[in-house]
């Protein structure tokens, strides 16, 4: 075999690998797209979960918080109230008003629905009256922002409380309460939600549910 020949045959093996290197760099890519754009959403399916367990987690917290006859401190003759620690919260004022919520501890949205904050608080008025800015207290590390891009929906009443001693669940106005809903949406996955239900008997349920609707 002749050089020219062996030389042509090298040139056309080169240009035949450089064409099979281009097309597995493309392949590549749009492998590597794929697969982008499923750990996405393996990851916001994994925040919608785990808004909604943060959410079930802060619900007992408020439950239990019914149940031990938890007492918050406020400053004496404070309005709107105020919880205390010592007297120099209070301005000077006295540190001493110390309380067991008698209608319980309740969860209220942040704002209008859908909502990315919920408040946990103590329900001081007597009778319960829906959740007051003067009379009522947001507790100690009681404010909650939802999970990076979800959301979460409630009933038409914004809030809902746990009563004393049982637990059980009750209107934020005190009334009986069959049961309550939450939606916790993610804003990439509008398919998706997960339903969290707080029933009367004070039982709180989460699941998968991509109908839900308070």
């Amino acid at each position: 075999m002749d050089v020219k020949s062996q030389t042509s045959k090298v040139k056309r093996s080169a240009g035949y690998t450089m064409i099979e290197l281009l097309i597995s760099v493309a392949i590549f890519m749009f492998l590597a797209t794929i697969t982008a754009f499923g750990f996405r959403g393996v990851g916001q399916a994994n925040s919608l979960r785990q808004a909604a367990a943060e959410l079930v987690a802060n619900l007992r917290r408020a439950q239990t918080l019914a149940q031990t006859g938890a007492t918050v401190t406020l400053c004496r003759g404070l309005v709107p109230v105020k919880l205390c620690s010592s007297s120099t919260d209070c301005g000077g004022g006295f540190c001493d008003d110390v309380r067991v919520p008698k209608n319980g501890y309740g969860v209220v949205l942040g704002s209008s629905p859908p909502s990315t904050t919920y408040l946990l608080y103590a329900e001081l008025s007597d009778p319960a009256d829906d959740y007051q800015v003067d009379t009522d207290v947001i507790i100690n590390q009681g404010t909650m922002t939802m999970t990076k891009d979800t959301s979460i929906s409630g009933a038409t009443a914004l809030a809902m409380l746990f009563k004393p001693p049982r637990g059980e669940a009750q209107t934020s106005s005190g009334g009986a309460l069959t049961s309550h809903t939450y939606c916790v949406k993610h804003s990439a996955l509008p398919s998706l939600a997960r339903k969290v239900t707080v029933l009367g008997s004070g039982q709180i349920q989460e699941e998968s549910d991509s109908s839900c609707s308070p």
